[in-house]
């Protein structure tokens, strides 16, 4: 089962070895990113070897960048994160670019990037996700939505897994239909039992890289995919 901020119950140290960057190493800020990293990789069993954490600089208008062509790769997150729920997010997405193709078996794209983060520790998103398309009372009230957007998401990517190659658009429809019939009122918990922790789909029918959505408005900070230099957010 697991746990409120998306990690698997039984865990306690992830597979992957995160070694700091010489900036990482003189910040006051090494010792709470490597926490959070340690904690939020645990929901990401699929994520090992070794992975360079490092530093953007404070006026980055990037939360996040993950440098897949480096070896061993190396992510970099703003230092100045408003609170540690914040950052466990950024790193969600970030490490869902680590699995992404080249390196991983996951579709490439921000949108999917969004959903697959989403699927694994959607919960603990302070914000809704920016790449997505999203309802406007989503947008705006997203703490009431974020639980049902998350068990949404899981079952996306089971439809993915079962060969539908258009899940992202129908997370997106599936929500939509959910916040008409909803309404304002008080929107169900889903049943603890049926959140299990999404695996990695082994050869699962591919899809094509998806564009970044429509920000969601109070999404945030946007982050962009930079294939000439390999940054990715």
């Amino acid at each position: 089962m697991p746990g409120t901020d998306g990690s698997p119950g039984g865990a306690t140290r992830p597979a992957v070895e995160f070694r700091p960057t010489r900036r990482l190493e003189r910040s006051p800020h090494a010792a709470r990113l490597l926490a959070s990293a340690n904690r939020v990789a645990l929901a990401f069993p699929e994520l090992s070897g070794t992975v360079r954490l490092d530093l953007l600089p404070s006026a980055s208008r990037y939360r996040g960048l993950t440098f897949v062509t480096e070896r061993p790769p190396r992510v970099a997150v703003r230092p100045h994160t408003r609170t540690p729920v914040a950052l466990h997010a950024t790193l969600a997405h970030e490490f869902v670019h680590l699995l992404q193709h080249p390196l991983g078996p996951l579709p490439g794209g921000e949108r999917s990037c969004d959903l697959f983060a989403l699927a694994r520790v959607g919960r603990a998103f302070p914000h809704p996700p920016a790449y997505l398309r999203l309802p406007r009372e989503v947008a705006r009230t997203w703490d009431r939505w974020a639980e049902l957007a998350e068990h949404l998401a899981r079952e996306s990517i089971e439809a993915r897994e079962r060969g539908e190659r258009r899940y992202i658009v129908g997370w997106e429809r599936r929500l939509r239909e959910e916040v008409r019939r909803l309404g304002r009122a008080p929107v169900p918990v889903v049943p603890q039992g049926r959140i299990g922790r999404v695996g990695t789909p082994e050869g699962a029918p591919g899809s094509p890289p998806q564009g970044p959505g429509t920000p969601a408005a109070g999404a945030g900070e946007l982050s962009r995919t930079r294939p000439t230099d390999s940054r990715i957010q």
